[in-house]
C-alpha cells in the first residue's frame, strides 16, 4: 500500500490544477468532472472520494466494477458517488449493469436499449441512460452515426425502464484540432436540438459529455457539460 497521506495529497493537486484550468476556459459552471477510474490506484480513487470535490465516477467494464464495489473498503463508500458506466456494454453483463451502476452512458443500438430495458424493469428501476453518438471514424468504437440518431433516441424513449438523459460521444484520434472541435459541435449540435432542458421528465441531469485528459479543453470549448477524465487526476 502506498501512503495514503501521498495519494491525497497528489490528487488534490490534480483536482485544482483540472479544475483552474476549466475556470480559465469556460465563463459558467455547467461543466461536471467524471473521474474515469480504469487504471487508477486503490489509495487514489479513495482519495479522490474523500475530497468530496468530484462526485461522478466512470467504470469501463462491469466485471471491474463488480468487482470492485461489492468489497471493503469501496462498499462502504459506494453512497458518496453517482457511478457511471462508459465502456461497450455486452448483452450477457445487463443485468449485473443494471444492479450496480447510477447511468448507462454508452447505449448504441436498438437490441441493447431493449433488454436492457427488461433488465430493469425485472428490478423496479428507472435506468438512466445516454446515447453514444459516433463523431469519429475509428472501426474499434461504438457508436449509433449522426443519421440514425433520431430513430435510437425516440426508440428508447419508449422504453419504460429507462430514462434518457443525454449523449456520450468519443473525439476523433487526430492532432487536427479543428477536426476535434468540428466533431464535437456536431454533437452539440444533436444535443441541443433533442436535450433542451438542464433536467430529463424524470428529474435526472441531462449532459453531453464529450472531451478526456487529451481533449478535453477542446470538448468545453465546444460545449461539453461533463468531461471524462483519468491520468490527469491520477498520475504524478
Amino acid at each position: 500500500m502506498r501512503d495514503i497521506n501521498l495519494s491525497n495529497e497528489k490528487v488534490l493537486k490534480n483536482i485544482s490544477s483540472l479544475k483552474s484550468e476549466i475556470k480559465s476556459l469556460s465563463n459558467t459552471n455547467n461543466h461536471e468532472i467524471m473521474a474515469v477510474i480504469k487504471y487508477a490506484d486503490e489509495e487514489d480513487i479513495l482519495s479522490l472520494i474523500n475530497s468530496n470535490e468530484i462526485k461522478i465516477l466512470g467504470e469501463n467494464k462491469v466485471q471491474d466494477a463488480v468487482k470492485r464495489w461489492e468489497k471493503e473498503p469501496f462498499k462502504k463508500e459506494r453512497n458518496k458517488i453517482e457511478l457511471h458506466f462508459i465502456g461497450h456494454l455486452q448483452s450477457n453483463k445487463l443485468s449485473k449493469a443494471v444492479k450496480i451502476f447510477d447511468s448507462i452512458d454508452t447505449i448504441d443500438r436498438n437490441e441493447i436499449a431493449e433488454d436492457l430495458n427488461v433488465q430493469a424493469i425485472k428490478i423496479n428501476k428507472k435506468m438512466p441512460v445516454m446515447i453514444q453518438l459516433k463523431i469519429n471514424d475509428s472501426a474499434t468504437q461504438g457508436g449509433v452515426s449522426a443519421e440514425n440518431f433520431e430513430t435510437l433516441f425516440n426508440y428508447v424513449k419508449t422504453l419504460k425502464g429507462l430514462s434518457i438523459r443525454g449523449i456520450l460521444s468519443i473525439g476523433p484520434n487526430t492532432s487536427d484540432e479543428n477536426k476535434i472541435y468540428s466533431s464535437f459541435r456536431l454533437a452539440k449540435e444533436i444535443y441541443d436540438k433533442y436535450f433542451n432542458s438542464e433536467l430529463n421528465s424524470d428529474g435526472f441531469k441531462n449532459y453531453l459529455s464529450l472531451g478526456m485528459s487529451g481533449d478535453y479543453k477542446i470538448a468545453i470549448k465546444a460545449g461539453s457539460t461533463m468531461i471524462r477524465i483519468g491520468s490527469l487526476l491520477f498520475d504524478k
